[in-house]
């Protein structure tokens, strides 16, 4: 189970560094939703980058442990 867990944190930190960090460009069904998007990128891009790395150090540590 632990080793589920960790591969599920370190994924979840993945996509959230890529796609809340502005990396990776998801896709969009209208330019208001796309809009929004960019706006918390704007705002929160710094924290949602630091929250995925800590996820995935948080799954690499459940896997080496």
């Amino acid at each position: 189970m632990d080793i589920f867990m960790g591969i599920a944190f370190m994924l979840a930190g993945v996509m959230v560094f890529l796609v809340f960090g502005g990396l990776v460009k998801p896709r969009y069904r209208d330019g208001v939703q796309q809009e929004k998007h960019e706006e918390t990128v704007r705002k929160y891009g710094t924290l949602y980058k630091i929250g995925g790395a800590f996820l995935f150090i948080m799954g690499l540590v459940r896997l080496l442990t």
